[in-house]
């Protein structure tokens, strides 16, 4: 558990935070914001590995060059695993709209209902909401099930939850 991220797993596994290059040129941004932890868990699964990322991209439109470093870095990272013919899964706040992004080799994966919200004030009914939470995954897993705990009485962010099959190859 390490800012708020969590991966649970049955299955033996191992996970580290991984160092992204890329950071803010504002001090400041750069020691609150967009340093943000992201953790990378690797699991045998037929005799190959199962790399779940599990990320936390720099917020802000200020901070929109930066997100897309970072979020090229991981993709490249996960790309190098999916070439050595293991399962990637990607999913966390990208803090930006996935929903239009394309990707070679991965496939998105987005809740129905929005999963963030405008923190500029209050949480009501009609707030901003935005599909900022989601998962990117490698071809040869599929999709089973993705669904969102839909609550942001007591958080920007709402919970995730998907369920993935590992396809034989």
């Amino acid at each position: 558990f390490i800012e708020g991220k969590l991966t649970l797993t049955k299955i033996d596994s191992n996970s580290r935070d991984i160092h992204i290059p890329y950071k803010s040129n504002n001090l400041k941004d750069n020691i609150f914001v967009s340093n943000k932890h992201n953790i990378i868990t690797r699991m045998k699964i037929n005799n190959k590995e199962l790399i779940i990322f599990n990320i936390h991209l720099a917020p802000y439109k200020r901070q929109n060059e930066l997100r897309n470093k970072q979020l090229s870095y991981i993709t490249e990272l996960a790309n190098k695993e999916i070439s050595n013919g293991n399962y990637v899964i990607i999913g966390g706040d990208f803090n930006m709209n996935i929903k239009d992004l394309e990707f070679n080799n991965l496939n998105i994966a987005l809740a129905n209902k929005p999963t963030s919200r405008d923190l500029y004030k209050s949480y009501t009914i009609n707030s901003k909401t935005n599909y900022y939470d989601g998962f990117i995954y490698s071809n040869n897993i599929k999709l089973i099930s993705i669904d969102v705990i839909y609550n942001f009485m007591y958080s920007d962010h709402c919970p995730i939850i998907a369920e993935f099959e590992i396809k034989e190859w």
